[in-house]
């Protein structure tokens, strides 16, 4: 069981932790999974719905 502690740490230390961000893995990603979601359709809706405006349209006025 050592063993795997280590080999574990040394994952994270070389930045291969993909367990801590699946939602699969991770009870709390997987509370938060519908949200997200959510988010992304509305977000691809919004994106339909302007895409018909101009470039200007988005430019913000100071």
């Amino acid at each position: 069981m050592k063993n795997t502690d280590k080999t574990v740490d040394k994952t994270r230390e070389m930045g291969v932790d993909w367990w801590t961000t699946s939602p699969y893995l991770n009870a709390k990603l997987a509370e938060k999974q519908p949200q997200t979601e959510d988010l992304i359709a509305r977000i691809s809706r919004l994106e339909r719905c302007d895409s018909g405006r101009s470039v200007s349209a988005h430019t913000p006025t100071y």
